[in-house]
């Protein structure tokens, strides 16, 4: 996908990886360095620890969960 112009809001606080699903059982999707640039999309309504995410790299964007 092509992020376009999308405000990244948030950076990440620590190194994480971006996952499929609100769980760490679930595949990885993206891994995000500290200071990275993201958009926060919503907190998780199964997980309140987790958050929807879209993280852009290069010229594309992942979207998936972090915690």
């Amino acid at each position: 996908a092509d992020c376009g112009d999308i405000p990244l809001n948030h950076k990440a606080s620590s190194n994480a990886k971006v996952y499929q699903k609100p769980s760490s059982k679930s595949n990885v999707v993206t891994k995000v360095k500290k200071g990275q640039e993201m958009f926060f999309i919503a907190p998780s309504q199964e997980n309140k620890s987790w958050y929807y995410v879209k993280v852009k790299k290069d010229e594309k964007s992942s979207t998936g969960c972090l915690q």
